[in-house]
């Protein structure tokens, strides 16, 4: 017995598209670091600040009092979802305020970025800005040369942190 088969000349299928709309990622600068005040000698030395916000000092430097803080910068998005918190450089130039040719080197650290980026998690809603935020603390710790006899001025200088979403 024969039998026929017949041949489609054509077919369908259906797919899926589907898509996810999530909070924007937003990063401030929520405390400056700052190394206080230091006096110098014929020796230079080192000025320290953890990214807890303790204090030190090596070599030809005295603390001087004044205020030293750890950065502080807080990062808000999605809620629990996975970034790349990246340290942009690693390190610090300082500059007077008085004169731009006296100069302050040092280097700026973290326990959540690093220069060639770090990933992590974004915390649970309502821990950030907003109720429908989650949010990232991300403490900046620096050491900061001082060269012997450094000229007295107020020195300053920045430091960049990114975050993107992974």
């Amino acid at each position: 017995m024969a039998s026929s088969a017949f041949a489609q000349a054509s077919a369908t299928g259906t797919g899926t598209a589907s898509a996810a709309v999530i909070q924007p990622l937003t990063i401030a600068d929520t405390t400056d670091l700052a190394f206080g005040r230091v006096t110098t000698s014929a020796a230079s030395g080192t000025v320290t600040v953890s990214a807890t916000g303790t204090r030190g000092f090596s070599g030809g430097v005295t603390l001087a009092g004044g205020t030293a803080t750890n950065g502080l910068f807080t990062a808000n998005g999605e809620p629990n979802q996975a970034v790349t918190v990246t340290l942009v450089s690693g390190a610090l130039t300082l500059h007077g305020t008085t004169s731009a040719t006296n100069t302050l080197t040092g280097t700026v650290a973290s326990t959540v970025a690093t220069t060639g980026g770090a990933s992590t998690t974004l915390g649970a809603a309502g821990t950030g800005t907003g109720a429908t935020f989650g949010n990232l603390l991300i403490p900046i710790s620096g050491a900061l040369t001082i060269p012997a006899n450094a000229a007295s001025d107020s020195y300053t200088g920045t430091y960049q942190v990114t975050v993107a979403y992974n």
